[in-house]
């Protein structure tokens, strides 16, 4: 009942640790530094959508490749328990992005579109409620990818 550690499988371990790395490093680090800091608003609400438009250049193919790489273990599984691992697994990683899509999108649109507000104006509208709000839903969204990973992990630990 074993599954070897085939290259498929590491490449979506490696595909989930850019993904949760990524995460923790805007959500953990960036963001906090960011709002914490002496910035305009105007300059925050511009980093913040650099950070984002730059996480997702690599956080939606490393998901997609994720989830790929379990969903085709599962595929090629050779008993039940693998398949339904791999596919446990592959299923929180693709569901990331329906997460991004249907959970944070709108905020998302909210905050890009206070791109080109001035300092008055963001603050006006609570600009930092939103990126705060935003950064809550990313922790979140790591929470979900990270157990799609430490399923992946404690299966390959457990039965190799």
């Amino acid at each position: 009942m074993t599954m070897a550690f085939t290259s498929i499988f590491a490449l979506g371990l490696v595909s989930q640790s850019v993904f949760f790395g990524g995460n923790v490093a805007i959500s953990g680090m960036f963001i906090p530094i960011l709002r914490n800091s002496q910035l305009a608003p105007s300059s925050q609400i511009k980093i913040w959508e650099k950070l984002f438009l730059s996480g997702a250049q690599w956080m939606v193919p490393a998901a997609v490749a994720s989830a790929a790489c379990y969903l085709y273990e599962a595929y090629y599984a050779v008993d039940d328990y693998t398949r339904r691992t791999m596919l446990v697994s592959g299923g929180l990683s693709i569901s990331v992005l329906l997460f991004t899509r249907i959970v944070m999108f709108p905020g998302i649109r909210n905050l890009r579109g206070l791109v080109q507000l001035s300092d008055a104006e963001l603050i006006s509208k609570n600009f930092g409620s939103g990126i705060d709000n935003w950064n809550k839903l990313s922790i979140i969204r790591t929470l979900i990818f990270s157990a799609g990973f430490a399923n992946a992990l404690w299966y390959q630990i457990t039965k190799s």
